[in-house]
């Protein structure tokens, strides 16, 4: 990814990987009653060009997929900028309908005032994190710290790298409902997701 970024094949790569993304939720969500979210990750090479907001717009309607059904996931540094044009975009992304998730939050110079500057709608806590609780002490608390954070300002969280039961109770047990890692499922290609859902 370090590659793609530098020479900036990232960009084409990451529209790809968002029309790809788009099709398939379309696809499974075809006579579903209760719709399943795609996330896809940004990159912060695909801020910088002309128009990522368009491109977003024209994946939409090429792939017919509706905005609910997309999360978008930026990282921490993205938002450390403190960009006009960052800011202008993301609120693009909400006033089509998107949902915005800071991506493996906690591992970058956090500053918490970005949580009210940004149209964040979801915490992504890093696996870092998680891969020792309950046992660490200090990384149990800084969890729960971030569960709290989430609660008091009305966002989704979701605790990323959940790979044993007791990480996944302990997540429940101390608030926080939405988490993905192994313990539920390993990357699969789409035919075998599809027959999942069936």
């Amino acid at each position: 990814i370090a590659v793609a970024e530098a020479t900036g094949l990232i960009v084409p790569m990451g529209e790809w990987v968002l029309a790809t993304a788009c099709r398939a939720v379309a696809a499974w969500n075809d006579g579903r009653e209760v719709p399943l979210r795609v996330a896809v990750n940004l990159s912060t090479r695909q801020f910088l060009q002309n128009d990522l907001l368009g491109t977003v717009r024209h994946v939409l309607e090429q792939t017919r997929c509706r905005p609910e059904w997309l999360k978008l996931e930026v990282t921490e540094s993205l938002l450390l900028e403190d960009s006009e044009s960052i800011l202008a975009t993301l609120n693009g992304f909400r006033e089509l309908g998107l949902g915005i998730a800071i991506d493996d939050f906690g591992t970058g110079y956090s500053a918490l005032s970005y949580l009210n500057r940004f149209p964040v709608t979801q915490i992504k806590i890093d696996r870092s994190f998680i891969s020792h609780i309950p046992h660490a002490q200090n990384k149990a608390e800084l969890v729960k710290a971030m569960i709290s954070i989430a609660r008091a300002l009305n966002m989704e969280l979701v605790a990323e790298g959940v790979e044993t039961r007791q990480q996944a109770d302990y997540l429940l047990t101390h608030g926080c409902m939405l988490v993905q890692g192994y313990l539920f499922g390993k990357p699969m290609p789409d035919k075998e997701f599809t027959a999942l859902l069936t």
